[in-house]
């Protein structure tokens, strides 16, 4: 059993804007399930992409945010 936290993300995004108001879109849906979740904006100056990242407590955690994601067509990618 893997007790470590894992990195959730919900997309990257060229412009600041964009991330802010998916991360407002994707909280919103996904708090329906989930109701303590807030997603980070996280900066990549070398890509020049924000990326919507959610730290998961355990990768078991992480994989039922993301499988109730995709049944609400938000795409999903566990970092490891």
């Amino acid at each position: 059993m893997n007790l470590k936290p894992v990195l959730v993300q919900f997309g990257a995004f060229s412009r600041k804007d964009y991330a802010e108001n998916s991360k407002k879109d994707i909280e919103n849906k996904i708090k329906k399930k989930f109701e303590n979740i807030t997603l980070n904006i996280n900066f990549v100056k070398d890509k020049k992409l924000y990326k919507l990242v959610y730290t998961a407590k355990d990768e078991n955690f992480a994989k039922s945010i993301c499988e109730f994601s995709k049944n609400i067509k938000i795409n999903c990618l566990i970092k490891k």
